[in-house]
C-alpha cells in the first residue's frame, strides 16, 4: 500500500513536465488533471491511515506471514507472496502522525490548492476572453 501512494506523484511529475510545453487552455487542463491526481493520492493515503487505525479491514495481500517455513520452498513462497512490512502498523511516526497520515495531509492540501488555482486561472481566462470580445465590438462600432 505504501508503494501505491507514490504512483500519483510520478503521474503528476509526468503531467507537469508535459504541461511545461503547453500554453493556454491545454496547460490549465493538464494542471487540473494534476490536482485531480493529487486528490486521488490523498484518497489512497486516507485508506492507508484507516488501515493503520483499524477502521478499514486490510486485504490478505497486505498481511505479513508469521508462520515459520518448514522448507526452502515454503520460505521462498512466503518471501515472494507477501510484503515484508505489515500495512496495518506505522513504520515511522513524526509528531504523532504516521507517514501515511502526513502523505494524506500533503496530497489533499496540494491537490485542493492546485484545483483552486486552476479554477481562478479558468475564471481569469474567461474574463479576458469577454474583455477581448467587448473591445473587438467597440472597435467595430467606431
Amino acid at each position: 500500500m505504501c508503494l501505491y501512494q507514490r504512483v500519483p506523484y510520478f503521474i503528476v511529475i509526468i503531467i507537469a513536465s508535459i504541461s511545461y510545453f503547453m500554453h493556454g487552455r491545454s496547460q490549465i487542463i493538464l494542471w487540473a488533471l494534476c490536482g485531480i491526481v493529487l486528490l486521488a493520492g490523498a484518497l489512497i493515503a486516507f485508506y492507508h491511515v484507516g488501515v493503520e487505525q483499524g477502521v478499514f479491514k486490510i486485504s490478505d495481500g497486505c498481511e505479513v506471514g508469521n508462520a515459520m517455513p518448514s522448507s526452502l520452498e515454503e520460505m521462498t513462497m512466503q518471501l515472494m507472496g507477501k510484503p515484508n512490512v505489515p500495512c496495518d502498523k506505522p513504520q515511522f511516526v513524526f509528531l504523532g502522525l504516521s507517514m501515511a497520515a502526513w502523505n494524506f495531509l500533503f496530497s489533499a492540501s496540494i491537490g485542493f490548492i492546485t484545483c483552486n488555482i486552476v479554477w481562478k486561472l479558468y475564471e481569469t481566462q474567461k474574463l479576458i476572453k469577454k474583455s477581448d470580445e467587448h473591445n473587438k465590438k467597440r472597435k467595430e462600432g467606431k
